[in-house]
């Protein structure tokens, strides 16, 4: 009996031996595999502007589509050349080449290599040179190679002759601006200030044109310049220039501790012989979180200057907060007063321009009760394995062992902010691990376990679908007309179907947090325009819990048809219409409130405001602020063994617009109008997906009216036939409308089929001084003017415009309020080309 004890005991002890031994070589073998983050290797290449330095431009490890790279744009010298900087950063180069072509992509203008160069103190300066074979106002694309063995890294910009431009000007008065901002004294600005009520005062993170001359001075905060700004030339044209600068402040404000802040400044600037004119400013503050600093105050997490819309996410004993501040994830752990910097492209000895380049952001998918973390990185990497490459990196952060570890690469060939404004509309990851993303208007999934894709719908239009606040759930329409609409929970893979019988279509309008809100439209209410596009209002709206496609509210007015919705804050708005003579007016707006759920982000969410700071922005915690220090920690990379990378490319693409304003990409819909309206708003341009201009801002002051007569054959037609038939003679075709619209084509099916070189642009929800930029390119525009009624727009001025007026049987003059209101009126619908 002792002995078998005395070998039970023996083995017991072997065992927790082994157990013992095998957890180190364990550890090791986990240590073997961890490390810290690559160091930055690429170069950076700088180029010139009248020996001004102009537009940063970082490089990409695989080439990129053209078209999708719109950024920068470069005024050539007088020379004809671009001449350029390469900052080597001890990266060998063994060959500079380059390429031109169309702003499409599709033509090769010149390429070629340079014959030879020299490197200096890591530097190396040379230009491209340009032929003569550009014409002056079209923009180009140049893609600079720097080879070393067989590695090739590309930088991309447009260029353009812009001689009428005065892009050097415009640099150098942005550059003078920015330095009085600094001065003791901010009177300097005072010319170019415009001061009002709608300027916020309250915070350093936002500074506009509008906003006290003491908020551009920097009121009493005291900062220093780190960085001093390259500028970065956006936009140009004879009208206005816009220049983007950017640079790090830094400031010992808080208790003596070292503190860096991002800024951007943004400047449309229009230049004239008399003098310069500053049209619009915005200065942008954020801070660089710095977790050695002290960061807690009572139970705030101070997270200082910068926006209030902050990513962030709890787990749901609300122990641990994670938040994103400029591309950085962090982690606090209220149960072990631990702070992790989860992830970050810069280092701990200062701030690098190649790791602070902010081309790239962060989205926390899922935090669990142990503090791990699912999110994924996107956009540009600056560091790392994927130096220089562009796409999504989903990751795992393991709280206890304090590492990441990466599940999957997609790679993408376009722009971080393309890239960004497509992994806005859906990206959901399950707990089964599958990935659910919404690109180019194709649903994907990808299983992470066999690294497969499928597309699960395709052909999507903006307003096709619907996703909930959370993602989990996603609706969606085959067509506009469609009778039915699926309901996917992306959690479980389940889809359910919502039907409505003939005659009837379903339209998925948006989510109030998880409900689905679709709208019912019957074919009995379309009512037919002149210009061939029909409006079918909804006649009622429904609300179900999409978990269970229970219903949970009807919504039917008598007499009230509805147009479109918009969700504001938890509230689900209702444009409505009335029958009217001759077709659909506007009516008072309604809405739904959505109490059923309270609003958590206005919990946790806070803002101080102090003397020198201004507004703050903090996070709220669950419990008070311990009196230790926290511990903090940074947390290593698992090395992955095997190939965890895919490409990101739908089998179909899209029609897409892309509205860019303030030197960035604001909007990328499918529908135009859409796009013209944000463009307008913020001052910018349209352009497709190949770059073509579709609208700008700038346009004359004012357009002579344009001659215009329908044909002899026409002459005796209907509104919409005279119309038609005077757009064709416009352009040199005498045909006969009619005859072509009796036998049941649409206008637009008319103009396509007869102008093959031009592009036909139905506009519908645009306004009358968004549409005159067609009118100003030297192209009347067919406007709807009731249900049997059309009309030409052929020209204008600061307060009128020019209309052809079938009825009246010529030219008449109406002022832009009048015609505006009758052209609302009527939907809003025109018909363009250009």
């Amino acid at each position: 009996m002792k002995k078998g004890l005395i070998k039970a005991a023996t083995l017991t002890i072997i065992f927790i031996l082994t157990l013992v031994i095998s957890g180190k070589v364990t550890n090791k073998d986990q240590l073997d595999l961890t490390t810290e983050m690559e160091a930055a290797t690429l170069p950076v290449i700088v180029l010139y502007n009248e020996n001004e330095q102009i537009n940063e431009l970082h490089g990409y490890t695989s080439q990129m589509d053209d078209t999708g790279m719109r950024d920068t744009i470069t005024p050539l010298s007088s020379s004809r050349e671009v001449p350029l900087q390469i900052r080597t950063n001890g990266y060998p180069i063994d060959e500079i080449s380059y390429e031109i072509r169309s702003i499409d992509g599709e033509r090769l203008i010149s390429d070629g290599s340079i014959p030879s160069f020299e490197e200096s103190e890591g530097q190396i300066r040379t230009s491209v040179p340009v032929q003569s074979l550009l014409e002056q106002s079209r923009e180009y694309i140049l893609t600079l190679k720097l080879r070393q063995e067989e590695s090739i890294c590309y930088y991309y910009t447009r260029i353009a002759d812009a001689r009428e431009c005065y892009v050097a000007e415009s640099v150098q008065f942005a550059k003078q601006i920015s330095d009085l901002t600094f001065s003791d004294s901010p009177d300097g600005l005072s010319t170019y200030w415009e001061p009002n009520a709608s300027g916020d005062n309250s915070s350093l993170h936002k500074v506009t044109i509008h906003s006290a001359l003491t908020q551009a001075n920097w009121a009493d905060f005291k900062c220093d310049r780190l960085t001093m700004p390259i500028p970065s030339v956006k936009e140009m044209n004879s009208s206005y220039n816009v220049i983007v600068l950017n640079y790090v402040v830094t400031s010992h404000e808080n208790k003596g501790e070292m503190e860096y802040y991002n800024v951007e400044e943004y400047y449309r600037i229009r230049y004239t012989n008399e003098r310069m004119y500053l049209l619009n400013f915005e200065r942008t503050m954020n801070q660089i979180f710095n977790g050695e600093n002290e960061f807690l105050y009572e139970n705030y997490l101070q997270l200082g200057i910068r926006s209030k819309e902050i990513v962030y996410m709890q787990n749901e004993s609300k122990t641990v907060t994670c938040f994103v501040q400029e591309g950085d994830l962090w982690s606090y752990n209220q149960s072990f007063h631990r702070l992790a910097e989860v992830f970050s492209f810069r280092g701990h000895e200062g701030i690098e321009a190649r790791e602070n380049y902010m081309q790239h952001d962060i989205r926390i998918l899922n935090v669990d009760e142990a503090g791990d973390i699912d999110y994924v990185v996107y956009g540009y990497m600056n560091r790392g394995s994927h130096e220089g490459e562009m796409g999504i990196s989903f990751l795992h952060y393991a709280s206890q062992a304090n590492t990441n570890e990466e599940k999957l690469f997609l790679s993408f060939d376009k722009s971080y902010q393309v890239l960004q404004s497509e992994i806005g509309r859906l990206l959901y990851e399950n707990a089964a691990g599958s990935i659910y993303l919404l690109f180019n208007g194709t649903v994907l999934h990808i299983d992470l376990a066999s690294m497969e894709m499928e597309e699960i719908a395709t052909g999507l239009e903006d307003d096709m679908y619907a996703v909930s606040e959370s993602n989990r759930y996603f609706a969606w329409t085959s067509d506009r007309d469609a009778r039915e609409i699926s309901v996917m929970d992306l959690e479980t893979a389940e889809i359910r179907k919502i039907y409505e019988k003939e005659g009837r279509s379903l339209h998925a309008l948006g989510f109030l947090q998880e409900d689905l809100v679709y709208g019912i439209a019957s074919d009995k209410h379309k009512a037919g325009g002149m210009t061939g596009i029909r409006q079918t209002p909804m006649y009622a709206l429904r609300i179900v819990d999409a978990s269970n496609m229970q219903e949970l509210k009807k919504y039917r007015k008598k007499g009230y048809y509805i147009d479109s919705v918009e969700f504001v804050n938890g509230v689900l708005v209702m444009h409505r219409l009335t029958e009217g003579e001759g077709g659909y007016v506007q009516a008072s707006q309604d809405s739904i409130v959505n109490r059923s759920q309270e609003d958590e982000e206005q919990k946790v969410i806070h803002s101080t405001v102090t003397e020198k700071k201004q507004t703050q922005m903090q996070l709220t915690l669950s419990e008070m602020k311990k009196d230790t220090p926290p511990v903090y920690v940074a947390a290593k990379q698992i090395l992955n063994k095997e190939d965890k990378k895919m490409v990101l490319k739908p089998s179909q693409d899209q029609r897409m617009y892309f509205a860019y304003a303030k030197g960035k990409l604001q909007k990328a819909t499918t529908v135009m109008a859409e796009a013209i309206r944000i463009a307008d708003e913020h001052m910018g341009v349209v352009v497709d997906e190949k770059q073509n201009y579709i609208w700008k801002r700038a346009r004359k002051s004012m357009q002579m009216s344009f001659e215009v007569q329908p044909s002899d054959a026409d002459a005796a037609g209907s509104s919409v036939v005279k119309c038609v038939s005077a757009l064709l003679r416009h352009e040199g075709m005498e045909v006969s409308a009619g005859e072509l619209l009796e036998r049941g084509d649409t206008p637009q099916e008319v103009l396509e089929s007869l102008m093959s070189e031009r592009e036909v642009l139905i506009l519908e929800g645009c306004s009358l001084s968004q549409v005159l930029y067609y009118v100003n390119c030297g192209t009347p525009v067919l406007a709807a003017a009731g249900t049997q009624e059309t009309m030409l727009v052929t020209g204008y001025d600061a307060l009128n415009v020019w209309l052809y007026d079938p009825q009246a049987g010529g030219i008449v003059k109406s002022t832009i309020e009048e015609a505006e209101e009758k052209f609302r009126a009527a939907g809003g619908i025109y018909i363009a080309y250009q």
